[in-house]
């Protein structure tokens, strides 16, 4: 493009030989700009999670190991995320799932807002949250961050004259110290997030 980005677009070539050789060339150009970006509004809309925001679990996951991927263990750091509600179950049977869905409308948005928008964050499960956090040098900082996230989504919810708590647990693994794959990463914040809720 003239503006220096590119544009998307269909080619088809038939080439002459003679003698083994091209001679000539025909074809044609035509711009599919306008399909592709339909396409692509399209897949970021089915990768979403409709109640969050969030990306669903398959596309998080994928982004997530791309990320991963890219990673060198000499010379960059990283830090997975599980987080889990608490209470929630509680709150589904005896408010109901409508009100249910609020609060995880309202764990996704706080999440979606807590976190840099280069971060990857994604709903893997009923109340359950992954969250892929790029160039993280500062582990004291990401403490320091995970503890304003426990106090904003740690509250009291109240229906019907009844009153109930919820908060949030996290289990966290650092790249590359507690793995170098999507895989080891996320059972390393698994075991984590296990011990974090039986405290």
């Amino acid at each position: 493009h003239h503006r220096g980005s590119y544009l998307w677009a269909e080619v088809h070539i038939i080439t002459f030989f003679e003698n083994g050789l091209p001679t000539v060339a025909y074809g044609n150009l035509r711009s599919i700009q306008a399909q592709k970006l339909w396409q692509m509004r399209m897949q970021a809309k089915a990768d979403r999670d409709s109640l969050t925001g969030l990306l669903r679990k398959e596309a998080a996951i994928s982004q997530m190991e791309n990320c991963i991927d890219g990673l060198v263990p000499d010379h960059d750091q990283a830090a997975m995320l599980l987080i889990d509600a608490d209470g929630f179950k509680e709150i589904n049977d005896n408010f109901g799932h409508l009100f249910g869905d609020g609060v995880l409308s309202e764990m996704g948005r706080t999440i979606k807002d807590h976190f840099r928008q280069s971060d990857i964050k994604g709903r893997i499960g009923g109340d359950e949250f992954l969250v892929l956090l790029r160039d993280t040098q500062d582990v004291d900082g990401i403490h320091r961050h995970l503890a304003s996230l426990l106090h904003r989504l740690h509250r009291d919810y109240q229906s019907g004259g009844r009153t109930l708590p919820f908060s949030i647990s996290i289990g966290v693994a650092l790249y590359p110290e507690h793995g170098t794959t999507y895989r080891d990463l996320f059972a390393h914040a698994d075991r984590a997030l296990y011990e974090a809720k039986s405290r």
